[in-house]
């Protein structure tokens, strides 16, 4: 079984561009953020496919026992301002769902992250 390390690594090289990029946008998240992980999600179910997305992220988290922050765009829109100038959309009213980031470091929307993980059943 991989460990969530490993995990995190296979994000970081998925995403680096992604991860230079949202670094240089906006405030420095790193340090406020250290030892943190946050999941932007949804609870809203009009869009099913968005929805289960996000609970197949927080379901993979819980499975390797990773304390986690979420923040719900749908409740707040600071939460929704606050992710949209993380990834440098700011002004903008769409972000694809879910977001991961650890230690202020942007790892990847949930679809990006491993086959296996996405399905496992466990």
């Amino acid at each position: 079984m991989p460990s969530v390390l490993n995990d995190i690594d296979i994000f970081y090289m998925n995403s680096v561009n992604e991860r230079l990029r949202c670094l240089s946008v906006g405030q420095d998240y790193r340090s406020a953020e250290k030892g943190k992980v946050l999941l932007y999600t949804t609870g809203v179910k009009v869009v099913r496919d968005t929805y289960d997305k996000c609970l197949r992220v927080k379901k993979i988290l819980q499975t390797h026992m990773v304390r986690y922050e979420e923040r719900d765009i749908s409740m707040s829109r600071d939460n929704h301002r606050q992710l949209a100038e993380r990834l440098g959309l700011a002004g903008t009213s769409t972000v694809e769902l879910p977001q991961v980031f650890a230690d202020g470091l942007h790892i990847g929307v949930g679809q990006s992250l491993p086959k296996a993980q996405l399905f496992d059943e466990n």
